[in-house]
Parts: structure tokens; C-alpha cells; sequence
């Protein structure tokens, strides 16, 4: 049924009573938003549950559990067919990746129903069967099929009796596929384990028995699936998330938020096993070491992602000359982020590491969380921020920067807000004015309470 623009914006003030960030204003609804209040009161609040998760350490409970009960009992079946989707993109969005494999069937099932015989059901079909049957093994296999059924890249005029799909949403499901595909296991899962079965062995403090807690807690967050089983998801939800994007333009954003997190979480597991192998210190922000270059030995600087790289099995990566000397970062690695160009340069990734203030320690000096010397009891894991979405002052192609000396590196890479991971592992979606305005010697940037905080210290808002 169709409201008028006026009608819709009554029922969002009477109705809508989303957490409002400091400097962000939610009078005015989101087209996702005015899409969702179409749907009825029920469906409105759901996804206003889902989009409010990112900033609960991306706990999508209660969301899914509206959706459910909208599955459950909508008389609308497009209602119930768009819940179906938007839990399945809870679950994944969450790691949950079991429940999404159990709630896709329920989704299939809707899109099955809601068009008979139109080639997004075909391919949807197809990409469920040969996926089971392990016929497609790899992502390029799966954006082949997609391709297939398609007049994507089809030079001669489309027979309107092989239903092919459109190609601009062809176009879109292979952007979505390619989205979706950063989202995997890395190695870090494969070794926190047994990382945290030596740290155990070990005669360990409260301190470290603190962190492997931690470490515990995250690692079990990823649930195991097998590939043939998570290609077959990401198809699906690839192909669902094309057509329903023209009613939530938003969609590939949310997904790109969510992917982001997905990184900033496994960077927190590395972090936690650096601090098990390093006297529970914070790595420092960089250093220096001697590496053969051209011929001739050339001093490196290593930035703290290269001493988190042996926890995620990643390579080395070759030495590259770019503005000096640094290390090429793989573009399928946890330190890109989706929202951004992919950047080449091991100095510039788009995650900068919080060096924003010093602070005193038990030495009776002051450093930062970047200098190497601060030890993890020092601080309120819970409250301080570790890294954030970075970029280099404005800087429009892509480039990141690892360290977080200054707010004008702040990088709104999802519309507004940035992924903050905080020292305790969590990870939240904080508006970016939020962190603007914060006192760069106080929370989130210093958590020390026997800090003494300076009254003439002004943020840099360079």
C-alpha cells in the first residue's frame, strides 16, 4: 500500500525512537527507513533493531528475533520474505554463520514462492545445488555461474524466452559477491588456539589469564563451516541483496560496516596473543630494522600491522618504493577496508593505531598506547580505543594512515560513522562527531584513571 511522504514522516515521529548519536540528527528518516514503515510497525521496528546492532558491539538478538516473529506471523508475504533475508544478513553480519546456513532454506523457500520461474529463482536453485554438490569450489566459479545466467557481457540481444537475468542486476550480485567474499576465516583461528594452549602451560598472572578470557571469548564468536556451504550462503545472499537494493540503498553500506568489524575483530585477536608473547605490552606503533633492498641493506620501518601479520599467517609481502621504503599489504587482508579503495602501501592501511595522547604509567613517564610500554592493566580495556577507520587528511584514493596522531585522520568510511575496536576486543560503530568532540586525554583515547587530565590541552583538528 502506498503512503504518501507526508503520512510516512507522522508515523516515523510518532513511532521512530531511534538512540541518537551526538551530532547526528535521526528527525528525518533514511529511504531504507521510509521502505521498512511500508511494511507495517513490526517490520519498522525490527529494522530499526538491525540497524542500531553496529553500535551494540553488533548484537543482532534482538533484531532477529523480531524478524522471526515477523516470519512467523506477517500476513504480508513480501514482509515475511524480507525478514527472512535480513536475518540471514544478521547471522553472517554476527559470525554466526550456522544460523545464517539454516535460516537461508527459510529464505529460498520465500523467494521460491514469491516468483516462480524467473531467472533470479533458477540461479538461486542453481547456485544452492551446485555449491551442495561441491561443483563450485572457488569465488570466480560462483561469479561465473552468476554470469551464465545473465546477459551480462553478452554481445548478441537477449532471447526474452531463456528469462536471463538483467544485467545491471547481474552487475550488482557479483559486486555484492565480491563484497561478501572478504568476509572469511583467516588463519589467526587456526593458531589462537594453540597460542592459548602455551600461554596456559605457562606460569601465568591474573593479567594474562584476564586476556585469554578474552581471546576465548572472540575466537568462539567465529563459528566453522564449510566452504562449499558458505559459497553457496554468500550466492544467495548476493542475489537477494541486488534485488532488494533499490528499496534499501543503504544495503551495501550495512554489509560493508559489517565486514569491516569482521576485520577490526580479528586485528583484536591478534592483538590479545601479541600481548600473551609480550609481557601483556601494546605493540608499539613502529620499528626499525634492516632489510636487502636493490642490492644494498636499507633500514625498514616495520608499522605495528607488520608485527601483527605472523598472527594471521600472512606473508611478508615483498619491498616495494613508494615515498621511501615499505611492505605491500595483501588487498584480501584484515586491514582493508571494504568502504575504501584498497591501498598498496604496508604504511598506509586504513586502520590507524590510537597515538592520539600521552598519558602517565607506572614508570612515572608519559606514553601512549602506541609506545610499546603500556601494559594492558594500565588502562580500561572496555573504554579505550585501539584503532579506528583512518585516512591521510582527507586523502581520496584509497590511502589510509597507520597512526592516529591527529582527528583530521578520522575517515567517515560509513557514512558517518567509523568501527572503533577497543582494547577488550569488542567492536562498536561510534559517529564520527562523537569522536570529534571527545578530549583527545580522556575516553575513548585515554582510559588511565591516575592520569591527571590537562585543562589546556585542545583537540587537533587539523
Amino acid at each position: 500500500m502506498k503512503r504518501s511522504l507526508a503520512a510516512m514522516m507522522s508515523f516515523w515521529g510518532i513511532f521512530l525512537s531511534f538512540h541518537e548519536l551526538p551530532g547526528q540528527s535521526t528527525d528525518i528518516p533514511t529511504p531504507d527507513m521510509c521502505f521498512a514503515l511500508e511494511r507495517g510497525k513490526d517490520f519498522a521496528e525490527a529494522y530499526k533493531f538491525f540497524l542500531e546492532a553496529p553500535r551494540n558491539s553488533y548484537d543482532y538478538s534482538k533484531s532477529k528475533e523480531a524478524f522471526r516473529n515477523i516470519i512467523e506471523g506477517s500476513k504480508q508475504v513480501e514482509a515475511r520474505k524480507e525478514a527472512a533475508y535480513f536475518l540471514c544478513l544478521a547471522d553472517f553480519s554476527s559470525l554466526k554463520f550456522q544460523d545464517a546456513l539454516k535460516d537461508s532454506a527459510i529464505l529460498l523457500s520465500f523467494i521460491k514462492k514469491s516468483a516462480t520461474g524467473s531467472p533470479e529463482i533458477k540461479t538461486a536453485c542453481q547456485i544452492m545445488e551446485m555449491t551442495a554438490n561441491e561443483e563450485i569450489k572457488y569465488f570466480p566459479q560462483l561469479r561465473r555461474l552468476v554470469s551464465l545466467n545473465s546477459c551480462f557481457k553478452i554481445m548478441l540481444p537477449c532471447d526474452p524466452k531463456e528469462k536471463l537475468m538483467d544485467a545491471t542486476i547481474t552487475e550488482q550480485v557479483l559486486d555484492y559477491i565480491d563484497l561478501l567474499a572478504k568476509m572469511r576465516e583467516s588463519k589467526i583461528y587456526e593458531i589462537a588456539p594453540g597460542k592459548i594452549g602455551e600461554a596456559k602451560k605457562k606460569d601465568i598472572g591474573n593479567e594474562c589469564a584476564a586476556i585469554i578470557k578474552l581471546v576465548e571469548k572472540n575466537v568462539a564468536q567465529i563459528q566453522k563451516i564449510q566452504n562449499k556451504d558458505f559459497l553457496g550462503l554468500v550466492g544467495l545472499l548476493a542475489l537477494e541483496s541486488a534485488l532488494l537494493s533499490k528499496n534499501y540503498p543503504d544495503l551495501k553500506n550495512t554489509i560493508a560496516l559489517a565486514i569491516c568489524a569482521h576485520n577490526m575483530s580479528q586485528i583484536g585477536i591478534a592483538f590479545h596473543l601479541y600481548l600473551l608473547d609480550n609481557d601483556t605490552k601494546f605493540p608499539p606503533l613502529s620499528v626499525k630494522r634492516k632489510v636487502p633492498f636493490k642490492g644494498k641493506e636499507v633500514e625498514l620501518q616495520e608499522m605495528y600491522l607488520d608485527l601483527l601479520k605472523p598472527y594471521f599467517g600472512l606473508p611478508d609481502g615483498e619491498v616495494i618504493e613508494f615515498y621511501g621504503i615499505y611492505r605491500e599489504i595483501p588487498e584480501d587482508s584484515p586491514f582493508q577496508c571494504p568502504s575504501s579503495i584498497p591501498c598498496k602501501i604496508g604504511s598506509l592501511c586504513h586502520y590507524g593505531y590510537n597515538a592520539m595522547y600521552p598519558f602517565a604509567h607506572s614508570k612515572g613517564t608519559e606514553a601512549n598506547l602506541a609506545s610499546g610500554e603500556v601494559k594492558f592493566s594500565m588502562i580500561k580495556p572496555e573504554s579505550h580505543l585501539v584503532i579506528t577507520d583512518t585516512c591521510y587528511f582527507g586523502a581520496q584514493d584509497g590511502r589510509g594512515i597507520t597512526r592516529l596522531y591527529s582527528l583530521g585522520t578520522l575517515r567517515p568510511a560509513h557514512q558517518g560513522r567509523v568501527n572503533v575496536l577497543y582494547a577488550d576486543g569488542h567492536v562498536n560503530a561510534e559517529d564520527i562527531n562523537w569522536l570529534r568532540e571527545s578530549d583527545p586525554s580522556g575516553s575513548p583515547w585515554n582510559s588511565n584513571v591516575a592520569y591527571k587530565r590537562r585543562n589546556d590541552v585542545k583537540p587537533d583538528t587539523k
